[in-house]
């Protein structure tokens, strides 16, 4: 239940930092963050809970061998999915739009920012590694706000790349 909304502020204080915006708390900031898009997060969580229940079932009812075909497949879906759900929390913070909206726009910039996609998959798995090689309860510690820095940061690329496009025409 606290979940969502905690993932929401998390990303709306890395929202904070990528923008290089100075705020004067970083606890005050977060809860300020956890207050205000609690009712949204809780909505979007549900969501993406039936979407990663549905994913993780059928990884396992399909009994997936490591190494075969199939478990590569399942791989990229799960990256892609991750990025989705990164996308929809970065947009959730960055933007005051519907709900079915967010999703939609996630979507499709997981789909069609493509190397973005990657490029932030990629990124989070070596930074995880690093993270990790350096002492494991780190990673404990530090994945969240990684990923969300990550994610967010080539979410604001994306966005800004878009704005620029729209600003020339």
């Amino acid at each position: 239940m606290f979940f969502f909304p905690a993932t929401t502020a998390m990303f709306a204080v890395v929202r904070e930092w990528v923008m290089k915006r100075e705020n004067k708390g970083f606890i005050r900031a977060y809860w300020n963050f956890y207050k205000e898009n609690y009712i949204r997060s809780l909505l979007g969580g549900v969501f993406f809970t039936i979407t990663w229940v549905v994913w993780l079932l059928n990884y396992h009812l399909a009994a997936v061998e490591i190494g075969s075909g199939l478990f590569y497949f399942f791989i990229a879906i799960t990256i892609f999915i991750v990025a989705f759900t990164s996308y929809f929390f970065a947009d959730t913070v960055h933007f005051e739009v519907s709900i079915i909206y967010s999703i939609r726009k996630a979507l499709f910039m997981a789909i069609f920012h493509l190397p973005y996609t990657i490029a932030a998959a990629g990124a989070v798995s070596i930074l995880l590694y690093i993270i990790y090689q350096i002492h494991p309860l780190f990673l404990v510690l530090f994945s969240g706000p990684a990923i969300a820095y990550v994610y967010f940061f080539a979410f604001y690329q994306i966005f800004l790349k878009a704005q620029a496009a729209t600003e020339s025409q």
